[in-house]
């Protein structure tokens, strides 16, 4: 949602360079989808490899925490059994 989102990416990629941690595998999430046409949502998740979350609703945490378990914890089921709208009250 925030117009100067792309000088944002860039300053952190900077900072991760400066810092020799531009190797280090990340997530990258953008939080507020719901500020944003779901068009435009879904092209930018494609384009900048992102994870788009509204804080607001919880169900768009699944895809989140499904990476998360794709990235920690590969070989276990940790949570296969969410359910979004009552776990994460």
């Amino acid at each position: 949602a925030d117009p100067c989102f792309e000088d944002h990416i860039t300053a952190v990629d900077q900072i991760l360079e400066d810092l020799n941690l531009a190797h280090t595998p990340r997530l990258r999430i953008f939080n507020k989808m719901d500020q944003v046409d779901t068009a435009e949502v879904e092209e930018l998740c494609r384009r900048y490899d992102a994870i788009p979350v509204c804080a607001q609703e919880r169900a768009t945490f699944k895809p989140l925490m499904e990476a998360l378990q794709r990235r920690f914890w590969p070989d276990e089921k940790v949570f296969d059994n969410i359910d979004c709208h009552t776990d994460f009250i």
